[in-house]
């Protein structure tokens, strides 16, 4: 089930794991924003690990996507 968390929730779980990760202001930025649309985004979060797209926030999802697993 994917979750739709607080940006804040999501920093403190990669801020715990060790996780290093980019954030970017897509509300700020229109380039930005224009390169969120072209890469599909609809909602935020919009996370991309190894390549995959990942909109919203599920753990066992992430995890599966950090470690390689199909």
């Amino acid at each position: 089930m994917v979750r739709h968390r607080p940006a804040h929730e999501i920093q403190r779980i990669f801020h715990c794991g060790g996780i290093a990760y980019t954030e970017y202001d897509v509300e700020g930025d229109i380039g930005l924003r224009r390169e969120f649309y072209e890469r599909g985004g609809r909602g935020t979060p919009l996370i991309f690990v190894r390549g995959q797209r990942m909109e919203g926030f599920d753990a066992g999802e992430f995890e599966r996507l950090r470690r390689g697993r199909s």
